[in-house]
């Protein structure tokens, strides 16, 4: 959501998670507002108001259906690829889909604890490389086989101005080495907007098994 937008019958302003009908008049406060609107079975749908002639500062009013059918098919942000639940392939996007990891306030990964042994001292860790500065490691918790990824482990301790890369690897106590595992991309969502998208997306299809659900979503993600 970006600006103000309300509908006609509740003159109230839209959140996260709201429902909408074919026949609800959208009131955008400029020319600038956008809204986000899931529809079922065909994707994600960017609304922005028709441009209106001349500077006019006045409320712009438009009926759902009509511009719903004029905006281009958006997706949103997945977690993870499709191919496997455990780490590091978890982290394998679909380039010309979405190269972005959602990363919410607590995220849960599962890996395999014979191949990455946390049990001797082995840990996960990210590296945080701001351009100009010496690489940031930030230790990973792990609880049984699953390691937790939070927005604050993505926050670079020292000011970073330049470009910031992020890569996950793992210690290995026993041989005393350490192996990069992944370099992602992250959309970081620590006000949980993205994840209450998700949720709207997951509620409308109840239908669906997890396997068919989750491919549904991956497939109508992309980055924004």
């Amino acid at each position: 959501m970006v600006g103000v937008v309300k509908t006609q019958a509740s003159n109230q302003p839209l959140k996260t998670g709201a429902k909408l009908k074919d026949d609800d008049m959208l009131i955008f406060s400029t020319a600038l507002d956008m809204v986000r609107v899931i529809v079922p079975g065909k994707g994600i749908f960017v609304i922005t108001p028709t441009p209106q002639p001349g500077n006019s500062n006045s409320l712009i009013v438009e009926m759902m259906k009509s511009v719903l059918k004029v905006k281009s098919r958006e997706g949103y942000l997945s977690g993870r690829s499709e191919e496997s639940d455990l780490v590091p392939d978890a982290w394998q996007t679909e380039a010309a889909v979405n190269n972005r990891i959602h990363v919410g306030l607590i995220n849960e990964y599962q890996f395999d604890p014979l191949k990455y042994n946390v049990s001797n001292g082995g840990r996960f860790f990210l590296q945080v490389d701001v351009a100009g500065a010496a690489p940031e490691i930030h230790a990973l918790k792990t609880t049984g086989d699953t390691l937790l990824l939070s927005a604050v482990d993505f926050t670079p301790r020292q000011h970073a101005t330049g470009d910031v890369t992020y890569k996950i690897g793992f210690f290995n106590k026993e041989k005393n080495t350490s192996e990069s595992l992944a370099t992602i991309h992250p959309y970081i969502d620590s006000t949980g907007e993205m994840e209450s998208i998700i949720q709207v997306i997951k509620s409308t299809n109840t239908d669906m098994t997890p396997r068919e659900l989750r491919k549904t979503c991956y497939a109508e993600h992309k980055h924004p």
